[in-house]
């Protein structure tokens, strides 16, 4: 599950300089992907890109993922070309799945696992010998002709890019918690530790705790938060059911704040939010 965007994020320990009081940069580093005639060039280097194919939409089965990827990774590709088939993510208009046998953020992150990079390849026609090319049926009762620049067919298809353009590109679901969308925080899939800098010039760190609503009743996690080795807050396992947890502890004098997440078994829905993550600092809250 990719970090969401907001006021919280982990820094690298060599980074660490002086204590913060902006919020800290996240530790994923951007990259710059161009290409030539001759290849895609990652950072200005020259990937060449072997790569396999993997249709997940018939493969139903998330722990199976895993295995199938790392044997591509051994057969000595370096990348997996993924389709996203719209039909399989929307049997009705306006209505999306990305739950369960169809969790594209488990999907790509299994990949990122393996150490494959992703052609992501989202349509909205993908062929792939699939019903429609991947058109959801409901789709077929619309105007427009389809694969044309007609306005009627390219309302559903941009609908669609913008439900799976943000998952391919990393930036994952919105925090959601019974319910609630938190603009703000962090989500990360279990077993997980984030490091924050603090160096000394804050005070108190607050959020909601609980397992997000991605993966429905699925899930067990388990929170805690840990200052310069110092345990602040420990929670009991929490399942997709279980309600959200809310952390409040101080953290005044601490160089570092730790947070962790463990699993509690499910690791196929263990994604774990700290929703509404903030840190009272020096300079106000960030």
């Amino acid at each position: 599950m990719a970090l969401a965007a907001g006021c919280l994020s982990a820094v690298p320990a060599q980074a660490a300089q002086a204590p913060q009081q902006v919020p800290p940069q996240a530790v994923a580093q951007a990259h710059t992907v161009t290409y030539d005639q001759y290849a895609v060039k990652v950072d200005g280097k020259p990937l060449y890109l072997w790569g396999a194919e993997l249709h997940y939409f018939r493969l139903p089965s998330p722990d199976a993922w895993r295995d199938v990827l790392q044997k591509v990774k051994a057969a000595g590709f370096n990348s997996v070309s993924l389709y996203f088939d719209w039909g399989y993510h929307s049997t009705s208009a306006g209505s999306y799945d990305f739950k369960g046998i169809r969790n594209v953020d488990r999907l790509l992150d299994e990949a990122e696992r393996a150490g494959l990079y992703v052609i992501a390849r989202p349509g909205p026609y993908i062929n792939a010998e699939v019903s429609g090319g991947g058109f959801p049926a409901w789709h077929k009762t619309h105007a427009g002709v389809n694969r044309t620049s007609e306005e009627a067919y390219l309302k559903d298809a941009r609908e669609w890019m913008s439900r799976i353009n943000p998952i391919s590109a990393g930036d994952g679901h919105p925090l959601t918690i019974g319910g609630t969308t938190y603009a703000k925080g962090l989500g990360v899939h279990a077993d997980s530790q984030v490091r924050v800098y603090l160096g000394g010039a804050c005070t108190w760190f607050t959020a909601t705790a609980r397992v997000d609503d991605e993966v429905g009743d699925g899930g067990s996690v388990s929170f805690r938060a840990v200052a310069d080795g110092r345990i602040l807050f420990t929670s009991p396992v929490l399942y997709g059911s279980d309600g959200s947890t809310p952390v409040d502890v101080d953290v005044t004098g601490a160089r570092w704040l730790d947070l962790t997440v463990d699993g509690g078994g499910d690791v196929s829905a263990d994604h774990a939010d700290w929703a509404d993550a903030r840190l009272t600092c020096a300079g106000g809250t960030s």
